[in-house]
């Protein structure tokens, strides 16, 4: 379990693991907005709200990438709708409809400080 929970250190490197994995899939990211941390035992729970434009299959293909990070990252909240309005203009392209998807991302983080924040993944 502590191999799949970040440490507090590691959350920034796992968001840009997931624009990395919208770029690699053809989506763009049209919004992320930070939303906090809320404590818990023993666990922190930190909270990301995306927006990302792009085909069906691209998306799709970007969400399954998320789920399959070697971290815990779970997409919630998920909205569905086609594109509109500056963001069908900005990213719009010759090949049919886009669609914008809004979630949220939930990641366990080990609060920092604790024991396990501190351990490297190699020695794990």
């Amino acid at each position: 379990m502590r191999r799949l929970v970040p440490a507090a250190a590691e959350v920034p490197n796992l968001i840009d693991d997931v624009s990395s994995r919208a770029k690699r899939r053809g989506v763009n990211v049209a919004q992320f907005t930070p939303l906090g941390t809320d404590p818990g035992k023993p666990f922190e729970t930190a909270k990301y709200r995306w927006s990302v434009i792009g085909h069906y299959d691209q998306i799709g293909e970007f969400l399954a990438d998320v789920g399959s990070l070697p971290r815990i990252m779970v997409p919630y909240d998920v909205t569905i709708a086609a594109a509109t309005g500056v963001a069908s203009r900005v990213f719009a392209d010759s090949s049919g409809a886009l669609l914008e998807v809004t979630f949220q991302l939930r990641a366990f983080v080990k609060p920092a400080g604790s024991a396990d924040s501190t351990t490297s993944e190699g020695t794990e």
